[in-house]
C-alpha cells in the first residue's frame, strides 16, 4: 500500500490500509513524529514498524511517552554511517535577493540536519530476543551496523550530544547582548 493521500485523514476516517509492516520517515517538523509513533506503537494491531528518525527522538518526553504504548521498547538499528538527505527542487535562497533555483538546485542539495537511525519494533520481547541474537551472530560484524536493546547500547556517534533545545537565532542573539550564558 502506497498511495499518495493524506495519511492523517485516512486514520480520524478510521480506514486503515491493509498492511503487514510499517517502514517510513515521517516529517522531522511539526507533531508528525509523535503522531506516527502513536500510530505504530498503539494503533498499529501489534504489526512491526521501522522508522527512520533523529536519534535524539527517544530521549523527547513526548515521543518516549508514544514509544511506551508499544508492545515492547523499540530497538535502534544504528547505520554504519551517516545517512544523507536530499532536498530536491529547492534553491535554499530565501529573502528579497531570492532567485530562481539553478540547475543544480533543482537536482537537489545533500543534507544531514540531524544523525538518524532506525526505531525498530518486531513484536514483544521474545522476537526481539530472537532477532538481536540472530542479527548479532550473522550480520552486525559484516554491515558495521549496531543493533542495540536499549539506548545504554548505543554506541557513542549515535547519542545525542544535546538534549535541551536551544533557543532560535534571535533569541540566542538577545542573550548574548545581556550577558547570559548560552
Amino acid at each position: 500500500y502506497n498511495r499518495n493521500e493524506d495519511f492523517y485523514a485516512v486514520l480520524e476516517a478510521g480506514r486503515i490500509p491493509e498492511h503487514d509492516v510499517v517502514v517510513t520517515n515521517p516529517p522531522f517538523s511539526a507533531d508528525h513524529i509523535e503522531r506516527t509513533l502513536r500510530f505504530c506503537a498503539a494503533g498499529n494491531g501489534g504489526r512491526p514498524w521501522l522508522l527512520l528518525l533523529p536519534n535524539f527522538i527517544y530521549k523527547k518526553p513526548s515521543c518516549a511517552e508514544e514509544m511506551a504504548r508499544a508492545p515492547s521498547p523499540p530497538l535502534f538499528l544504528v547505520p554504519a554511517s551517516t545517512y544523507t538527505f536530499w532536498s530536491p527542487g529547492r534553491s535554499f535562497v530565501t529573502g528579497p535577493s531570492a532567485r530562481q533555483p539553478t540547475e543544480a538546485a533543482l537536482a537537489g542539495k545533500p543534507t544531514t540536519p540531524f544523525e538518524c537511525m532506525w526505531y525498530v519494533s518486531l513484536g514483544g520481547l521474545e522476537v526481539h530476543e530472537q532477532v538481536v541474537t540472530w542479527y548479532r551472530k550473522k550480520y552486525e560484524r559484516a554491515s558495521g551496523c549496531t543493533l542495540a536493546t536499549c539506548p545504554e547500547e548505543l554506541p557513542e556517534r549515535a547519542r545525542p550530544k544535546r538534549t535541551v533545545k536551544r533557543p532560535n537565532p534571535k533569541v540566542r542573539a538577545r542573550m548574548r547582548a545581556k550577558g547570559i550564558s548560552i
